[in-house]
């Protein structure tokens, strides 16, 4: 779009911004404009800090974070009126996979992102290393193998070590799920999901839900996630269960192989009613105040 055409549709436009990306000058010609945080607690405590997020500066406020605000969770939220949403899947870009052979439980993930928020003192680590290492026996005590896409450098022997003494296959993401048509065939070649959530979130209890776990959902793959909140919000299914500890871990591994066939439908039947776009953008649409 020709800069003078974008000029003139913003005169009259709605912005979604998402994660923060658009700085004060490329928000400025827009009529009014929404944040949206995609990565619960820790987002609110960088924005008491840096003031470019633009958290006082937009004229409406949306997150993921379903959980902010509840009293187990200490982000404080400073005044700032965040609605809330789920992330958001499109059902017809992921079909039902349930009927497809599976072969391992996997996820994808950054194993080191070298962020940190600060509180009171408190260290919010978003490195998702350590919460892996804490259910490094879980696949094996449940019986199920597990593949997970993570970037493990070469150079990490001893990481790369440990991963392969539990059972786990290791793959390189950007061989593996370097284009969203890898990705999806990855995600719905899966058994189902295992994943860890990042320290931060588990300490901060936002209640986020990753967009990954929704395409898992999706494609009819049962998922078993770290808790962070999000479990205070969502009907209890058999597609999707949450763990505290790794033995909470193994025995959501154990009941979802206990009867796939329905933790399949289930994962299905999850996304179509929770996080679907035809029952999320709506909410998002009168969020941003334009619906």
């Amino acid at each position: 779009m020709a800069p003078a055409e974008l000029a003139a549709r913003a005169r009259d436009a709605a912005l979604l911004n998402l994660a923060a990306s658009l700085t004060p000058p490329l928000r400025a010609p827009f009529a009014s404009t929404t944040l949206f945080d995609l990565d619960p607690g820790p987002f609110q405590l960088w924005a008491r800090e840096h003031p470019l997020l633009g958290v006082g500066s937009h004229d409406r406020y949306l997150t993921i974070g379903q959980h902010l605000g509840a009293p187990d969770s200490p982000v404080p939220l400073d005044g700032v009126p965040w609605a809330r949403t789920w992330p958001a899947v499109h059902l017809p870009a992921w079909p039902d996979a349930a009927d497809r052979p599976a072969r391992s439980w996997t996820t994808v993930t950054q194993w080191w992102t070298n962020q940190y928020a600060f509180l009171d003192g408190v260290t919010y680590d978003c490195n998702k290393r350590p919460g892996f290492l804490d259910v490094l026996d879980a696949p094996g005590r449940a019986g199920v193998a597990f593949e997970i896409a993570a970037n493990v450098h070469e150079s990490e022997t001893a990481d790369r070590a440990l991963l392969a003494a539990h059972g786990w296959t290791l793959v390189a993401p950007e061989e593996t799920v370097a284009t969203p048509e890898a990705f999806r065939r990855y995600v719905q070649a899966s058994r189902g999901e295992l994943s860890a959530a990042k320290p931060a979130y588990v300490k901060a209890r936002p209640g986020w839900v990753s967009d990954r776990t929704i395409c898992y959902l999706a494609s009819g793959r049962p998922c078993v996630v770290q808790a962070t909140g999000a479990e205070a919000h969502l009907p209890g299914s058999a597609g999707l269960r949450f763990f505290r500890t790794p033995d909470e871990a193994v025995d959501g591994l154990r009941a979802v192989e206990a009867d796939y066939p329905a933790a399949c439908r289930a994962a299905r039947a999850l996304a179509r009613d929770v996080f679907a776009t035809d029952v999320v953008l709506p909410g998002i649409l009168r969020a941003m105040g334009v619906a």
